[in-house]
């Protein structure tokens, strides 16, 4: 389905369709997280190195959030997260129960993805072009960061949604490969034209982690990838306008130089209301137990670095935090204490990060 670059770790003599599955920000033991070298074929017919259990156990104890899950086997991660394997998980608890929020058909996933495609509609995933590199360690198809020149939302391009005029809460989640979005709404014509009037606020109050202590309201989500937030949008008032969700981030972010496209989706407000709005947002959430630093008994630092080849080509070799990948282990705290981790970027692009088996 899309190419294959026999040269990259974890690819080798390796099936080139493999998978496994990560529930990125769960709480986890480890035989259950997906661990890139426990990846699997269909019907158990080839298992990798590291492969444990048929059966994955996730507690689902903590509280409320986004979760999402993703292919995560080495070697081919990007392109499985391409073709679509990944999805929204939600977790509830009781105190999301006691908030009153916008519930049932006005609670929306809204997956974010970025694509090329075909002229027939299939997916295309592009080859990287090294400009006469030399240098043999520059992966000859793997391209280092994907960036399409169309935005999909939940698998569908430039897709509009009928609202009513009322609150919604969205769950944003950013399944992109390697884009972040800068988002903003704005009215528009019914084309999708904006028309220079700003739209409603996103009142943002959740992140990765689940709820805030307190809603914060906002003009502009800055969304990085695998990034989640929990909004709610306000259409009460607005019958019969359309909002456009545009985006404007540069790419490789904060300031590259790759294609940008700034349709995202279209909300219309034509449907009417069907009851009262009852929904709201409370001004306090839930509490957020923060860790005192004081406790702490070591500080490590985790440098983000990237090789590249010599100029004048540049051209992205590998990504270290501290050591290659299958070199040993590195870092080893002991269970039940409190470490400060200073992680450090030294690339030229922003770089989320975050830890598995643990709520980060």
């Amino acid at each position: 389905m899309f190419p294959i670059d026999e040269t990259l770790h974890g690819v080798n003599r390796e099936p080139a369709v493999r998978t496994v599955v990560h529930l990125h920000g769960h709480k986890v033991l480890s035989e259950s997280d997906g661990y890139p070298e426990a990846w699997l074929t269909n019907g158990f017919a080839q298992t990798g190195p590291f492969f444990e259990q048929r059966t994955y156990h996730y507690p689902n104890d903590q509280a409320a959030t986004q979760l999402w899950y993703h292919d995560h086997a080495l070697g081919a991660t990007r392109l499985n997260n391409y073709a679509g394997l990944q999805g929204v998980y939600l977790l509830r608890d009781s105190v999301e129960g006691r908030l009153d929020l916008p519930d049932g058909p006005f609670e929306i996933p809204l997956t974010i993805q970025d694509r090329f495609f075909n002229p027939d509609g299939s997916l295309l995933y592009p080859t990287e072009d090294n400009g006469g590199d030399p240098d043999p360690r520059v992966p000859p198809v793997w391209i280092p960061e994907f960036f399409g020149d169309t935005v999909l939302v939940n698998g569908r391009v430039w897709p509009f949604l009928e609202v009513e005029p009322r609150k919604y809460r969205f769950r944003i989640l950013n399944a992109s490969n390697a884009r972040f979005y800068h988002l903003t709404l704005n009215e528009a014509h019914p084309d999708g034209t904006p028309n220079g009037r700003p739209g409603p606020a996103f009142i943002q109050i959740g992140t990765d982690g689940g709820f805030l202590p307190a809603p914060v309201r906002l003009t502009d989500l800055t969304i990085g990838v695998a990034e989640r937030f929990d909004v709610v949008i306000d259409f009460g008032g607005a019958e019969g306008k359309s909002f456009v969700l545009n985006n404007d981030a540069k790419a490789p972010f904060p300031d590259g130089e790759d294609i940008i496209p700034t349709n995202v989706m279209l909300f219309k407000v034509t449907r009417r209301l069907s009851g009262r709005d009852d929904g709201s947002v409370p001004r306090t959430l839930a509490p957020v137990p923060l860790i005192d630093p004081r406790t702490s008994v070591r500080t490590r630092d985790l440098v983000l670095s990237e090789l590249d080849s010599d100029p004048p080509f540049e051209n992205p070799i590998i990504a270290l935090i501290n050591a290659p990948w299958a070199d040993p282990v590195t870092e080893t705290p002991r269970a039940g204490s409190v470490e400060i981790w200073r992680i450090i970027n030294t690339t030229g692009d922003a770089h989320p990060i975050h830890i598995h088996l643990v709520q980060f």
